[in-house]
């Protein structure tokens, strides 16, 4: 049902960015973005996150497609783990994930994080107005697409409850109506 309720692929420029929605995945339904063009990221770090978050799973998915050089530290939501103090540190919000570089530079919030590990890469464009498109893309994912696809995510993935068609029926529209709004402005088929 899941499936069904959401749309598989959307492009932007260059890059492909993928809904992964098997559910049976160790990291379940995830947003990929893939370029063929990719070169090796130069970042490296730790990364906290739960692989029960999308926002967790956007930065492993980045962190991958960037060939990042990481060591992924798993942080137990029902645990609790992300409210104790050695992790406030790292993020004083108290939310995966979080990211420490090789160098000691902490930053936190996903978006930021995946520009930051793709950055010197093939998937961030080099020039400002590719650039422009690609934070563009990010801030419909965060401010249009997210709000749409959580209530799903969260019924389906962490209740393991049955879907409520109609929510899935309206959120379908507010997905298709966000993904292809990008599609019809950049004139591709």
């Amino acid at each position: 049902a899941l499936v069904s309720c959401l749309p598989s692929t959307f492009y932007s420029g260059s890059c492909c960015f993928l809904l992964a929605a098997n559910l049976s995945h160790p990291v379940g339904p995830a947003c990929l973005l893939i370029n063929p063009l990719h070169i090796m990221s130069p970042a490296s770090g730790v990364l906290w996150a739960s692989p029960l978050t999308t926002c967790s799973r956007r930065v492993i998915a980045a962190c991958v497609e960037a060939g990042a050089d990481f060591s992924f530290v798993p942080i137990h939501l029902p645990k609790v783990e992300h409210k104790l103090p050695a992790f406030l540190v790292l993020n004083p919000y108290g939310k995966v994930p979080a990211w420490r570089d090789a160098s000691g530079f902490d930053l936190f919030e996903s978006r930021a994080i995946m520009q930051h590990v793709c950055d010197g890469t093939a998937l961030v464009p080099s020039s400002p107005k590719e650039r422009a498109l690609m934070n563009q893309w990010l801030w419909v994912d965060q401010c249009s697409f997210k709000p749409a696809f959580d209530p799903i995510f969260y019924q389906k993935v962490l209740k393991k409850a049955p879907l409520n068609e109609e929510q899935c029926a309206a959120s379908k529209v507010e997905l298709e109506a966000t993904l292809s709004c990008g599609i019809e402005l950049r004139g591709d088929p």
